[in-house]
């Protein structure tokens, strides 16, 4: 009930960018204070305080002994920083075709980076620890970072050249993306259980789980539009 996970994370995430705002930080000084939490939360990551409330407590800000917390605030506020940086900027830009010119070459020196991270980490078993994705480096996030710059170029340079209908389904997920991800985390576990429920021996190879994860996704799509239609009567 108290693992530290991506909700967690989220939450906590508002409540720190509050604090930012109501400290005023510059946008020099917001993407310092990301960096600075980044590099305590990579020193600090595995901690192990010797007690499971601590753990836990802990492990809200920093990743602790790894069967506690996945989303620790410190690896991971890097990112709604960047993002809330990176859209001050972006909504300011006038030529965004130029903006994003180089899009080809962000995601390939991001996915070379990749390649030769999981070269070095995995172990002899060939299994990725999970616990260096959870509490990630500073490097390997910002390379996250410019592998989203890439992806956003190339997402715009698709934009271009897809028909307006398909664009406009693509927005109206995009306007409802929060409500999507909440329903899909109230209905995954709630779909396990009655799958395990029916079948006790069942197992989740390739193809199930594929079959499992698009009945979510197009059920939490469905509920995110009721949810914004039953909110807009309300």
């Amino acid at each position: 009930m108290f693992y530290v996970d991506i909700l967690e994370f989220a939450g906590l995430a508002f409540v720190i960018l509050g604090i930012f705002k109501k400290m005023n930080l510059s946008n020099r000084q917001l993407p310092a204070a990301g960096i600075i939490l980044s590099v305590l939360g990579f020193l600090l990551r595995f901690s192990d305080f010797g007690s499971v409330p601590l753990n836990i407590l802990f492990g809200y800000f920093i990743g602790t002994s790894y069967e506690f917390t996945a989303f620790p605030l410190f690896s991971w506020i890097i990112f709604p920083i960047a993002g809330y940086f990176y859209g001050h900027y972006f909504i300011r830009t006038k030529d965004k075709s130029r903006f994003f010119r180089l899009w080809p070459i962000f995601i390939i020196v991001s996915i070379i980076y990749f390649l030769i991270y999981m070269i070095f980490i995995y172990d002899s078993y060939g299994t990725f620890p999970e616990g260096y994705y959870f509490y990630m480096s500073p490097l390997l996030a910002l390379f996250c970072l410019i592998l989203v710059h890439g992806d956003l170029g190339f997402s715009f340079w698709l934009s271009k050249r897809i028909p307006e209908k398909l664009k406009n389904t693509f927005t109206l997920l995009s306007k409802n993306i929060t409500s999507i991800y909440v329903s899909q985390w109230l209905l995954i576990p709630v779909t396990i259980i009655l799958i395990k429920y029916a079948n006790k021996s069942v197992v989740f190879n390739d193809l199930y789980v594929t079959i499992i994860a698009l009945f979510i996704v197009i059920a939490s799509t469905f509920c995110a539009l009721a949810f914004k239609r039953i909110k807009n009567r309300i």
